[in-house]
């Protein structure tokens, strides 16, 4: 096993998916790595979907840790729909 895949296994294995992977359909695999302070949320992973895609979002001086979640999940969701949706970009 190369380093490579090892690290792409053990980013699979995240079983968080509060944060990127809250909006998107279950059946969308991720390798991820989230990361959590006081103020800052964070998820950063390639989204295996029809067209993989990597994706990272990051907050800091966040003063309200679930509005700031949600933003999270929709950010993720509406960069999953525009990869799926390529006409959205040619209207």
């Amino acid at each position: 096993l190369t380093a490579d895949k090892a690290m792409l296994e053990l980013l699979a294995k995240q079983p968080d998916r509060g944060k990127l992977g809250a909006l998107l359909p279950k059946e969308i695999k991720m390798a991820h790595q989230v990361g959590e302070a006081k103020g800052i949320i964070n998820d950063a992973g390639i989204i295996y979907a029809k067209d993989p895609y990597i994706l990272a979002v990051l907050t800091d001086r966040s003063v309200d840790t679930a509005r700031t979640l949600k933003t999270v999940n929709q950010i993720s969701s509406i960069i999953q729909n525009a990869v799926t949706d390529k006409e959205m970009f040619q209207k």
